[in-house]
């Protein structure tokens, strides 16, 4: 056990530093696998930078475990960079295990001082003592693998081992930061002067940045949601002037303002919104690593593209797709993609391609998985599913390949048994669905047997503030999101038809089916006494539906706060929101009320 003790200015400083390694520390992974296939030499150049300046930060701090470990990789970075050590699977490898003990210490350390009492001492302690002499003895192995090599060669050993000699660059010596606006003395590392590396372009004199916690963030939010509900009360407000007073003067008084205060809201809005956007970048970094894993335990031959990194979404949303896409990252390379020898059979490369991708549309995030693999078979998809009762056979028989596929997001669909074309890609797919869903967002699938399968995500790019359809029924008002609306219409009651106790109508060519918003929340029953009715089309990916309703309102903007208690669980309910004139109204779930409507 390895024991820190600081002191409350100490542990000021140390924040400092941690912020400052940040972005080294979560690129670490992403530059060590770059290592493996690329020749470019600047990758060791620009990993041992990182390395080393975590290092010397550690060692003014007197945080020898840390220096260590780093010292440890760069002993392997230098070798890698003379060309002394071949960057193969076994270095990388532990390349991967040494970064990912240092983050671990890393995001231990950044923990502990986020929750220090400044009143009190800080107390940092480490227990991977074990796996720090592990990692020592395995690089030694590497070096002297090496060394022994060069003896057979009759060529004299140019690597030093980690566990003899001076460290790489003054430890015990250096008392000052690279950072922070400190300067140090020269770097003593093992890497020769080099093309000196371009510096990087001055800030503009006056340019300043800061940071900002996320609590401020979501309660300026909160206030904005505020603003947003004072705002909608405004046109309330000029309209009752207008035709409950008769004071048209007046009315349009208090709208011009009310258009003023809108103009500074939406900005006000907008600015809050784009601070709260992060890159997909922090979720993307990680796949590779997976991909990479799966290869090796599974003897495929895969690569993994990945396009849109710098797309930008509410970080909020960012948080919680990330395991969504970690899992449908497994999919496509561990059930999805086929062993070398069955592709060349299918006329394939015998290297299989996962393209992991992010991009802006239509005001939504799009994130798609992409594959050349197996693909899914909707014939086998059917029968899996009537196997194991989830179908009736009748249903299997009238669905269409689209419906099949979709099969894979029923609860239960897969089992723990052989591997195939069908089971094993389902596993999870109920709860990667249900996430998805509960962001707001959709997800589908588009598969071709022996061609691959294609995963895609919609995401809406914030949860903040959202736009949505007023509806009236009956006594009730409700709000639809926009996000699900593809349109709305107009149909005749003698254009409905029943079957079998669901009712379905004819919509330029396509069968949707249809149901009364009344009925779905037992407020009354169908009424078609009407000469044509309002229907609002929503839809989740390909499949459309029509939720009838008395009265199609206004559109408006919303913030959605969550139902609290027993009001939680009713279904087709995702929350609450107030209107211009201080009304409680509660926002449809339209995928939710789909599935009831359904059964």
């Amino acid at each position: 056990m390895m024991r820190y003790a600081f002191h409350s200015g100490d542990a000021g400083l140390l924040r400092t530093l941690l912020d400052e390694w940040k972005t080294s520390r979560e690129d670490l992974e992403k530059l060590v696998l770059k290592l493996e296939v690329s020749d470019d030499p600047e990758l060791a150049d620009d990993l041992y930078n990182r390395v080393h300046g975590i290092k010397r930060g550690s060692s003014f701090m007197g945080l020898d475990f840390i220096v260590r470990l780093c010292h440890d990789m760069e002993t392997l970075l230098v070798a890698v960079r003379e060309k002394n050590v071949e960057a193969d699977a076994e270095l990388i490898d532990h390349l991967l295990i040494s970064a990912d003990l240092l983050s671990h210490s890393l995001i231990r350390l950044a923990r502990k001082v986020e929750e220090h009492d400044p009143a009190t001492e800080l107390v940092v302690e480490f227990d991977d003592e074990r796996s720090m002499d592990e990692i020592a003895g395995k690089t030694n192995a590497i070096l002297n693998k090496q060394k022994q090599r060069e003896s057979s060669a009759g060529e004299a050993p140019s690597v030093e081992s980690p566990a003899s000699g001076e460290p790489t660059g003054a430890l015990s010596g250096e008392s000052a930061l690279e950072t922070g606006g400190m300067d140090s003395a020269p770097d003593s590392g093992r890497f020769p002067p080099r093309p000196e590396p371009p510096q990087k372009a001055a800030l503009t004199p006056g340019m300043q940045s800061i940071r900002v916690s996320q609590d401020k963030l979501d309660k300026m939010m909160n206030m904005i949601s505020e603003l947003l509900i004072a705002k909608n009360a405004f046109m309330h407000i000029a309209a009752k002037l207008n035709v409950e007073y008769d004071l048209p003067e007046m009315s349009k008084e208090v709208k011009r303002v009310g258009a003023s205060i809108n103009r500074i809201s939406d900005e006000l809005q907008n600015a809050i919104l784009s601070m709260r956007m992060i890159e997909v970048k922090t979720v993307f970094q990680k796949m590779p690593r997976i991909v990479r894993d799966i290869s090796q335990s599974t003897g495929k031959k895969m690569e993994l593209r990945m396009e849109g990194e710098h797309t930008e979404i509410d970080k909020t949303i960012v948080e919680q797709i990330s395991d969504p896409i970690v899992h449908l990252i497994r999919n496509a390379a561990d059930h999805g993609i086929e062993p070398p020898e069955e592709r060349k059979r299918k006329g394939k490369s015998e290297t299989g391609k996962i393209t992991l991708r992010a991009y802006h549309k239509n005001k939504h995030a799009y994130i798609e998985i992409e594959d050349d693999g197996k693909g899914m078979d909707a014939r086998l998809l059917k029968q899996k599913a009537v196997d194991k009762g989830l179908i009736s056979r009748e249903d299997a028989e009238n669905m269409t390949e689209s419906q099949a596929i979709n099969l894979i997001f029923l609860p239960g669909f897969s089992t723990a048994g052989q591997i195939t074309e069908v089971s094993g890609r389902g596993v999870g797919m109920d709860i990667v669905k249900s996430n998805i869903e509960k962001i707001n967002g959709s997800i589908r699938i588009d598969s071709e047997v022996d061609r691959g399968t294609k995963m895609v995500i919609q995401l809406p790019l914030t949860l903040a503030v959202s736009r949505g359809l007023t509806v009236r029924v009956l006594n009730e008002t409700y709000i639809i999101p926009i996000d699900y609306i593809s349109e709305t219409v107009k149909i005749k009651p003698e254009e409905i038809h029943a079957f079998n106790g669901k009712y379905f109508a004819h919509l330029r060519g396509d069968v949707i089916g249809i149901e009364w918003l009344s009925k779905l929340f037992l407020l009354g029953e169908r009424t078609t006494d009407h000469e044509e009715l309002n229907t609002v089309i929503v839809s989740n990916g390909p499949e459309k539906f029509g939720l009838v309703v008395d009265k199609l309102k206004n559109e408006q903007e919303f913030v959605m706060k969550t139902l609290d208690g027993h009001l939680a669980g009713i279904p087709g309910i995702s929350g609450s929101t107030l209107l211009g004139d201080g009304q409680v109204v509660l926002i449809v779930n339209p995928i939710e009320l789909v599935q009831l409507a359904k059964k």
